[in-house]
């Protein structure tokens, strides 16, 4: 017979299942993006410590009790650590993190300190909502460590919010914030009960479901770790374009763009013209995002960094599927969208070409389908003729030479 409060304890299994569906979503919207992959392994977790919770609840024999709790303080401090590592993705203005260049480090790191509480659990008690954990080493140690996680997380959001005018972006920080610390908060609660000798549920799954739910708006309202159509506030939006397009005719849906020149002014130029229009942009560049924001006053329009060093709102150019990915979301998330794709030579030296033109070629299908609008600079010097041919033969190629326009 079951001896803890079977209602009470059917929460924890449930707050892991909403978790980890939740992680589902996310990795199904975006299953290339390492923010969403991590995202999707740390609601795994919260699933693992829900039927945990469970089991330690209503267990009878202690010596399984106290391997089960030993593995619950474990897997409780990853979660945290990966919410610490997680918060790193949001745009924190913090590139050259020590945490994205030792991945190994602060892997061994986070699991010598998950060991910690681990070993320390050394005795239960039994009471009459099931086995808890009286106040000793183990305890002291899992709170230290949580506390210090939950406070660097909230540093880093901190900071992110600070960097950032987007409303939207603040308000991710902001529920992102509300669901790490939601089970400290009820951890605070348990022990004012405590005190007050109120006889209560020994452990953290309310305060779990709570930031689940607050994960859950975050996800499903505000579109956390998900790339979004968003119309530009900036400066170029509200002061518009003053540069000459020369003899480019009007743009139209569908269309996809190769522009032969080693400046890429034009090419910006048209981009940035059609978002003041109203469309919806999504630029992947091998320019540092931050630059392309100071120089063309862009504010909202997401830019992906083509780049090999690990972070937020960044690709590995040798993994062509995560951006044909990236794109094809994003233009099946929005209507009157449009792409630039700058930096397709520095893809071209990552990669075999090949695989690089089938990506373009797959990427102009879906801007076709989805009559959006795609628009490749390119230096024509980088690519043999053959190869250049055929690109021209599948894009409406305009060349810039001199002063010059030729479509």
């Amino acid at each position: 017979m079951l001896e803890g409060d079977l209602i009470y304890s059917l929460i924890s299994p449930m707050t892991g299942i909403i978790a980890f569906l939740l992680g589902i979503y996310v990795v199904f919207k975006n299953p290339f993006l390492e923010a969403s992959r991590i995202f999707a392994s740390i609601m795994s977790l919260f699933l693992i410590v829900g039927f945990l919770d469970f089991a330690f609840m209503n267990i009878s024999n202690e010596e399984w009790a106290k391997a089960i709790v030993r593995i619950i303080f474990f897997v409780t401090v990853l979660i945290y650590g990966g919410f610490l590592y997680l918060s790193y993705f949001l745009p924190s203005g913090i590139e050259s993190m020590w945490i994205s260049r030792h991945k190994i480090g602060f892997l061994i790191i986070l699991l010598t300190v998950a060991s910690i509480p681990s070993l320390l659990v050394d005795e239960l008690v039994m009471t009459s909502v099931g086995w808890s954990v009286p106040d000793s080493p183990a305890i002291y140690a899992l709170e230290i460590i949580l506390v210090n996680y939950t406070l660097a997380t909230i540093l880093v959001l901190a900071r992110a919010y600070r960097m950032t005018d987007v409303k939207n972006t603040r308000i991710q920080c902001i529920l992102m914030g509300l669901g790490i610390v939601s089970p400290l908060l009820w951890a605070l609660i348990l022990m004012i009960l405590e005190f007050l000798r109120v006889q209560n549920p020994p452990l953290l799954s309310p305060g779990f479901l709570i930031g689940a739910f607050f994960f859950t708006f975050a996800v499903i309202k505000q579109k956390l770790f998900i790339v979004m159509p968003v119309e530009e506030r900036g400066s170029i939006a509200k002061k518009g374009r003053t540069g000459s397009r020369g003899a480019i005719p009007p743009l139209y849906p569908g269309q996809c763009l190769l522009i032969e020149s080693k400046d890429r002014e034009i090419a910006y130029s048209i981009f940035l013209d059609q978002i003041v229009k109203g469309y919806k942009g999504l630029l992947i560049s091998r320019t540092y995002p931050d630059a392309i924001k100071e120089r063309y006053g862009i504010v909202d329009t997401p830019i992906i960094w083509l780049a090999n060093q690990p972070g937020p709102d960044r690709v590995d150019p040798t993994n062509l599927s995560i951006v044909l990915h990236l794109v094809g979301e994003f233009l099946r998330r929005g209507e009157n969208a449009i792409v630039m794709i700058d930096g397709i030579e520095y893809i071209i030296s990552n990669n075999p070409i090949d695989r690089v033109l089938k990506m373009l070629f797959a990427i102009k299908d879906d801007v076709i389908v989805m009559k959006s609008i795609l628009i490749v600079p390119l230096d024509p010097d980088v690519l043999e003729e053959r190869h250049l041919s055929i690109l021209e033969k599948e894009f409406e190629r305009i060349r810039m030479e001199g002063a010059g326009t030729e479509i």
